[in-house]
C-alpha cells in the first residue's frame, strides 16, 4: 500500500490507499458495523444492491471515492448517522 502525499498551502497531506485497503471483506464489515443489510446499505451508498453484493464478492472494482466513503465510514461509524436521518423501527 502507497500513500499519496502532497503539500498544499502549506500543509502535507497524506491520502491512504482505500482501493487496496478496501476489498469485499472490509465492505461487509462495515456493512455489519453499522447494522445494515444490503439493501438500505447500498441505497445509503447510492448504487445498487447487486452491486453492493458483486463488491462484497469481488466481482467487480470498488472505485476510489466509493472506497474512500468505505474506509471513513469504517474510521467514523457514526458519520452514517450525521449524513442521513436513519430512525429506528
Amino acid at each position: 500500500m502507497q500513500n499519496d502525499i502532497f503539500k498544499y498551502r502549506g500543509i502535507t497531506i497524506e491520502v491512504p490507499d482505500t482501493r487496496a485497503i478496501v476489498d469485499g471483506e472490509f465492505v461487509v464489515r462495515v456493512r455489519k458495523k453499522l447494522g445494515m443489510g444490503q439493501k438500505p446499505f447500498a441505497r445509503i451508498l447510492g448504487i445498487t444492491e447487486r452491486t453492493l453484493n458483486r463488491w462484497e464478492h469481488e466481482k467487480i472494482f470498488i472505485g476510489n471515492s466509493s472506497s474512500r466513503l468505505l474506509y471513513l465510514l469504517d474510521k467514523n461509524p457514526d458519520l452514517i448517522f450525521e449524513l442521513y436521518n436513519i430512525v429506528e423501527d
